[in-house]
């Protein structure tokens, strides 16, 4: 499809490389969702397509549950003024397929998997109860021992499931930022029918003695996937390597000399 005919161009609030524009988008491209195309087209087809989302939040460690969405309630009646009369004219097929249509439903989800996110993975993801997935949360420690990062998966079907899991454990700066990677861990494995398994990353002192910023905070994160399926588990904690307490004791004597 040609993407350099009709274009959307306007004079918003939109900073766009640091100028007040929007535009010029080509309107094939926001119709096909090539959302890496220059310019401004990412907020044009959100404009236009975007879907109102639920979540469940469940804490700063844990993966929000989406709950539900309505992919009805924008871009309903994208107008322009009509040629020659004061009337509304509806372009909004210039812009979108047909709500709720087939191509408009997979423009959406090509234009998710082209999206930097991390929301996106949450919306592709498939409904999927057969696996369980439990990321286990950790005390702080005192700087010098060791810790394990661990991860429970549970298969509650009556089939085999093919499972990937990347534990990973980064340093991380007082304002959320993570730095340096301390220690990776991959892992793939055949769930049997009702069976149970734990993934574990061990990290020792000499892993990450080095890389520890002055909080000493870490970040500690686990990224799953079932292969046959679309499915991601994605959770995070965050913990510190506690300095251990020093006391001083000082014994302190006085002579009185003006006796």
């Amino acid at each position: 499809m040609e993407e350099d005919s009709m274009t959307d161009i306007s004079g918003v609030s939109e900073d766009s490389q640091g100028q007040y524009r929007c535009g010029p988008a080509s309107l094939a491209a926001i119709k096909m969702g090539h959302i890496k195309k220059p310019y401004d087209i990412p907020f044009v087809f959100a404009e236009v397509n975007a879907d109102k989302l639920f979540w469940k939040y469940r804490g700063p460690t844990q993966p929000m549950k989406l709950l539900g969405k309505k992919t009805e309630g924008v871009g309903l009646h994208v107008s322009t003024k009509a040629v020659g009369k004061f009337q509304r004219e509806d372009i909004t097929d210039l812009y979108k397929h047909g709500e709720d249509s087939y191509e408009e439903r997979s423009v959406m989800k090509k234009a998710l998997r082209m999206c930097d996110s991390s929301f996106a993975r949450y919306y592709l993801n498939e409904e999927l109860e057969d696996v369980e997935f439990d990321f286990q949360l950790l005390d702080d420690i005192i700087i010098g021992q060791p810790f394990k990062v661990c991860v429970g998966i549970q298969n509650k079907s009556d089939k085999s499931h093919d499972v990937e899991v990347i534990l990973r454990a980064d340093t991380m700066l007082y304002t959320g930022v993570t730095k340096d990677q301390v220690k990776r861990h991959k892992e793939e494995l055949t769930l049997k029918p009702h069976a149970e398994e734990k993934v574990t990353l061990e990290v020792t002192y000499d892993d990450y003695y080095s890389k520890l910023r002055d909080q000493c905070a870490m970040n500690l994160a686990c990224l799953a996937k079932v292969k046959e399926t679309d499915f991601e588990y994605f959770a995070q904690d965050d913990f510190r390597c506690i300095k251990p307490d020093i006391k001083i004791e000082v014994k302190c004597y006085f002579s009185n000399n003006l006796k």
